[in-house]
């Protein structure tokens, strides 16, 4: 029994107004602002959940790839062994839901995903910075990708119910998007 699914991407592209760059920091708190209140908006969500079953898709819709992720990761700072604290383990989650605190200097993270190997950083790269970006480099925009799955009620391909179902996913899609 075969899984069949349907996808919808959506590309939001960022530019900057009056000629800043768009790493600046305002331009960053921007996109973020944004970014935040798309994912917060109900149709959003029930998009994005339609299938909790998908789990092992992970939920590109929420984060999405963004560089908002990297630059204001979740931090989360833990004693290994809870006994001894000689030593403090973090761990980030690129979310873009963590607290000034949490901010990272975007040239360091900017370098983290020139430099890294982790599927979904490589994917964020690609995604949020420009084609020939290189470290230094003052881009006009960025952009980042937010993707919706959806699982189709039946493994083959012929059925009539198949495109029914991908025609409400459509349309509840285009009716989030517009309203965002």
């Amino acid at each position: 029994q075969g899984l069949i699914v349907d996808r919808r991407i959506l590309h939001v592209v960022y530019r900057p107004k009056n000629g800043a760059t768009a790493l600046s920091e305002k331009a960053l708190r921007d996109v973020r602002e944004v970014e935040l209140h798309l994912r917060g908006m109900e149709a959003w969500q029930e998009l994005c959940y339609i299938n909790p079953e998908l789990e092992f898709f992970g939920r590109p819709c929420t984060p999405g790839f963004s560089l908002v992720n990297v630059v204001w990761p979740t931090q989360d700072w833990r004693d290994p062994d809870f006994v001894n604290s000689s030593s403090v383990l973090r761990t980030m989650t690129l979310d873009g839901l963590g607290s000034e605190q949490d901010r990272m200097p975007v040239e360091v993270m900017v370098r983290h995903l020139l430099d890294s190997t982790e599927s979904d950083e490589i994917t964020t790269r690609a995604v949020a910075l420009p084609k020939y970006y290189a470290a230094g480099d003052e881009p006009e925009a960025i952009r980042s990708k937010f993707e919706f799955v959806y699982k189709l009620p039946s493994s083959r391909l012929d059925d009539p119910n198949n495109a029914l179902k991908r025609n409400e996913f459509h349309a509840r899609y285009e009716a989030a998007v517009k309203d965002s």
